[in-house]
């Protein structure tokens, strides 16, 4: 609502290239939400480009932000500002999950990851495919804790976040294979009942996807608007 309110006194004139944004405490009692909301909204203008932070003066409308006319690949990055939430909600349960695994997995749970593992080294020429298969090998992390309701979190939140950012990411060669390495590297570990080294790397795997579809988010919208 913040967002959309503020891009609206951008197009219709309200706000100009230069304009200081009121501050944190005006802009709360403007909408009625909390500090947390207002900070959330800055971050996604800013990601988007039309705002810009200059420490120890202020939060300003960017030049040349005046004119946008929000695109689709703006309303798509509009729209795709929760995946971070959805990201940290998955770091928060894929990271715990993969030690839980490490206590419970079988045979069968880990050969379902290597056969989605060997269809991701397989099809690192096909975006989609490859996507597909990296998510059967989290699925099947997830499912081989052996508890359900687990389980189907993950399948929601992943398949959510894939969603999300297939509309942006078309992942280079380096990054499918650091995602097959880290899988390989989580299975062998799981299997070894290695469950905190296993986490680690899931927690390092998940990071750099989180940091790399932030770049991409950004690179998205910077280049639609030239």
């Amino acid at each position: 609502m913040i967002v959309n309110q503020i891009l609206h006194h951008l197009k219709t004139g309200k706000l100009r290239a230069g304009d200081k944004l009121p501050s944190e405490r005006e802009l709360c009692k403007m909408f009625g939400v909390g500090r947390s909301s207002v900070r959330e909204a800055i971050s996604a203008l800013v990601v988007m480009g039309n705002l810009e932070v200059i420490q120890g003066k202020g939060t300003f409308l960017r030049h040349g932000a005046e004119s946008l006319d929000q695109p689709s690949l703006m309303e798509k990055a509009l729209n795709a500002m929760p995946i971070f939430d959805l990201m940290e909600a998955r770091k928060i349960l894929e990271i715990s999950l993969v030690e839980l695994a490490a206590e419970r997995v079988d045979k069968m749970d880990i050969q379902r990851m290597h056969q989605a593992i060997n269809r991701m080294a397989e099809n690192t020429n096909n975006n989609e495919a490859f996507y597909q298969a990296d998510l059967d090998f989290h699925n099947a992390l997830a499912e081989s804790t052996g508890n359900q309701v687990i389980s189907e979190m993950m399948k929601v939140i992943t398949k959510m976040v894939q969603d999300y950012s297939f509309d942006f990411m078309a992942i280079s060669a380096e990054t499918k294979e650091k995602a097959i390495t880290a899988a390989r590297q989580i299975v062998q570990l799981v299997a070894r009942g290695e469950g905190e080294k296993a986490a680690e790397v899931m927690r390092e795997h998940l990071c750099i996807i989180d940091a790399k579809l932030k770049d991409l988010l950004t690179e998205t919208v910077k280049n639609d608007k030239d």
